[in-house]
């Protein structure tokens, strides 16, 4: 299961957990924020990091130049890496 985000991720985790599947032996688990408390669960969240900083900032500055400028175009599509942290909730079982 990929998980939109970290809690949704977490979420899946209980219920699964309530349904009595084990993760990752059952089924493997990802979310995507790598929010903190995704290390210190049982197992430890599988997730995909993101810049937030930086992706703050740009929204920001984006956001200061449309208010700015109204009516000036979007700026355009901006990259920004992503990491995949794999943790021990989408580790193959041994």
């Amino acid at each position: 299961v990929f998980a939109g985000n970290d809690m949704m991720a977490l979420g899946c985790l209980a219920v699964l957990t309530q349904r009595g599947l084990a993760v990752p032996q059952d089924i493997a688990l990802a979310g995507f924020d790598d929010i903190p408390i995704c290390r210190y669960v049982h197992p430890p969240l599988t997730t995909v990091r993101v810049p937030i900083v930086e992706l703050g900032a740009l929204a920001l500055a984006e956001l200061a130049s449309t208010i700015e400028v109204p009516d000036r175009p979007p700026s355009g599509t901006r990259l920004l890496r992503a990491e995949l942290v794999v943790r021990q909730s989408s580790l193959r079982p041994a």
